[in-house]
């Protein structure tokens, strides 16, 4: 059949040029740099897998940013560099009626929780939850 496909995993290496470094002293941790990038660990080669394992999970989890709108509230959600305490960032960006723009950082595991969390927080936004009644106008 000419629809037919074969699919394989693999493994794709990427070389890339990162710049390792330590204070001097007892024990002191390695980081290693490339570009934005960085990571820390106990030896260099613990710094260099965590940099390695963090732009893995960057490149999988990438896409362009999504648009999330509801009653005039837009947010746009991108992929941001992690810091090291999470696996995975996301920046949310909400522009509310008037034009004004507020900025937040986003953990989550996945772009359906970010996402989840964007059409939350627009509802919250733009109802009084304390009003059964704005609540009900928004989803109607």
């Amino acid at each position: 059949m000419s629809g037919d496909q074969i699919a394989r995993d693999r493994t794709v290496r990427i070389q890339l040029d990162a710049t390792a470094t330590r204070p001097a002293g007892r024990r002191p941790r390695w980081s290693v740099e490339a570009g934005h990038w960085r990571a820390d660990g106990t030896s260099e080669k613990t710094a260099v897998d965590a940099l390695s394992e963090g732009l893995r999970d960057f490149l999988t989890h990438y896409r362009t940013p999504t648009i999330v709108s509801f009653r005039g509230y837009t947010a746009v959600l991108s992929l941001d560099l992690a810091d090291g305490d999470q696996a995975m960032a996301w920046i949310e960006r909400v522009v509310d009626p008037a034009g004004r723009v507020t900025y937040s950082g986003v953990a989550g595991d996945s772009w359906e929780q970010v996402e989840a969390r964007a059409r939350y927080n627009l509802a919250e936004r733009s109802t009084d939850f304390h009003d059964d009644s704005s609540v009900h106008e928004a989803v109607a």
